[in-house]
């Protein structure tokens, strides 16, 4: 009798499945990593060491998630908790973080597609990344999807992912570049992530959102600089003076396309001439954040999402080529062309001085 573990490692609500390699038996199909236990090795020690050796994680086991026998094989699945170190692939094509629901789109072993199948109907029923799919209104949806965000805002930014914390720490650098000695407007900060790293170099920042609940996690931070927060709306801001700086993270993809060049106009109207502007979002990667969903005769793209509490919210999430960030920022600014553009694996920026 052969007996294998497997992991279901799970963060910010998505599931770590590999995929084989090209070479080895049942090629190119997906699963749980994990693998044989050796002689006097338990289920719990093997998962452990398995995916240090496979993975380069350590992780810490939680529990017994299911059991599978199949002719003369048993395998033993568990639930796991990453600890430390950093994604490496020495047994596996590459790895995917996927929801849960969509779990079934993916090429599994066929006992680690039972599980999975699982894993699904316990989402269903227990609310783990499902829900009732109720629907408000787009834009007070969205003001009560971040309100109820605010306290795992930051989650987001603390994924292991490899590219994902290089093109993080590449933002953070460009935005002390773009920002040194101005006076900045920071449209939308949530909870200040990126507030914090801006005001290294800035001479101030003052940073609005529309949601009180994000702001009070934002005013309990340190900041290089003179900062101060106030509750605004981005689409209607009234500001005493004009910015020698701006920036909006991850606000862009929110707005309806109708909306974006009433929208980068008012931007632009909080600012002085040859004020910088730095505007960052996500870029689209296939199975991260739910999938893409679209509405007859709307230009725009949406995304269920769902957060810790088991409550949903259906948001605008509208994505962009290089090509069409130039189309639309260089209707607005003079000189706008696709060096102002940088497109990475995970996220995009714009970064220019606004001439009109």
């Amino acid at each position: 009798m052969l007996t294998v573990a497997g992991g279901i490692l799970e963060e910010n609500g998505m599931i770590l499945i590999a995929q084989r390699k090209r070479d080895d038996a049942y090629g190119l199909k997906w699963e749980f990593p994990g693998g044989k236990l050796e002689k006097g090795e338990t289920g719990e020690e093997c998962i452990v060491r398995e995916l240090m050796e496979e993975l380069g994680i350590e992780v810490e086991v939680m529990g017994l998630y299911d059991e599978l026998a199949e002719d003369d094989l048993t395998i033993l699945y568990y639930q796991v908790k990453w600890v430390s170190g950093k994604i490496t692939l020495n047994d596996h094509e590459r790895v995917q973080w996927v929801f849960v629901d969509e779990l079934d789109n993916y090429n599994l072993l066929s006992v680690d597609r039972e599980v999975a199948m699982k894993l699904i109907q316990r989402g269903i029923s227990e609310g783990f990344n499902q829900g009732k799919h109720g629907v408000l209104s787009m834009s007070d949806d969205m003001v009560k999807y971040y309100s109820d965000r605010a306290k795992e805002y930051e989650e987001i930014y603390a994924w292991r992912d490899p590219d994902r914390q290089t093109e993080q720490d590449l933002m953070g650098v460009e935005l002390k570049k773009a920002f040194k000695g101005k006076r900045v407007l920071d449209i939308g900060c949530g909870t200040g992530y990126w507030t914090q790293r801006i005001s290294e170099t800035a001479e101030s920042v003052l940073g609005i959102d529309i949601n009180e609940a994000v702001l009070e996690i934002a005013r309990s931070k340190e900041y290089g600089c003179p900062s101060g927060f106030k509750v605004m709306d981005a689409y209607n801001m009234e500001l005493e003076e004009k910015y020698t700086g701006t920036i909006a993270s991850f606000m862009l993809s929110h707005v309806l396309k109708q909306d974006m060049d009433g929208w980068i106009s008012h931007v632009h109207d909080q600012l002085e001439p040859d004020a910088s502007v730095f505007i960052a979002d996500n870029t689209f990667v296939e199975g991260i954040g739910g999938k893409l969903n679209t509405k007859p005769g709307d230009p725009n793209t949406y995304k269920l999402r769902t957060l810790n509490d088991g409550s949903q919210h259906m948001i605008v999430k509208n994505y962009f080529t290089v090509d069409e960030l130039v189309e639309l920022f260089g209707a607005h600014t003079s000189g706008f062309d696709e060096k102002n553009v940088f497109m990475g694996k995970c996220f995009w920026w714009v970064s220019y001085q606004y001439r009109p």
